[in-house]
C-alpha cells in the first residue's frame, strides 16, 4: 500500500466535492425533489378526503339543518 486512499464516490476529479450520480441525479436534487414529492402526495390525499367528505354533506342531523331543494350547498 502506497498510503494513497481511494476517493470512492468522486466522479469529477477537477472538484472532489460533486459526487456520483446516478442516471443523472444527484443528492442536489434529492433534496429538492422530497419535499415537493411529499407535499404533491399530501395534497392528493387531502383532495381525496374532501371528495369524499361531500358526500356527507349537509346530511348530518346535528349540523345539516333544513336545506331546500335548489339551494347552494352550505360547504362547497
Amino acid at each position: 500500500l502506497t498510503g494513497a486512499t481511494p476517493r470512492i464516490g468522486n466522479c469529477n476529479k477537477r472538484n472532489p466535492k460533486t459526487k456520483m450520480a446516478i442516471f443523472g441525479i444527484t443528492t442536489r436534487y434529492v433534496w429538492f425533489a422530497v419535499p415537493i414529492g411529499g407535499y404533491l402526495v399530501g395534497k392528493y390525499l387531502d383532495d381525496q378526503e374532501t371528495l369524499r367528505m361531500t358526500n356527507f354533506r349537509d346530511k348530518s342531523m346535528l349540523y345539516g339543518g333544513k336545506v331546500k331543494p335548489g339551494d347552494p350547498p352550505s360547504w362547497p
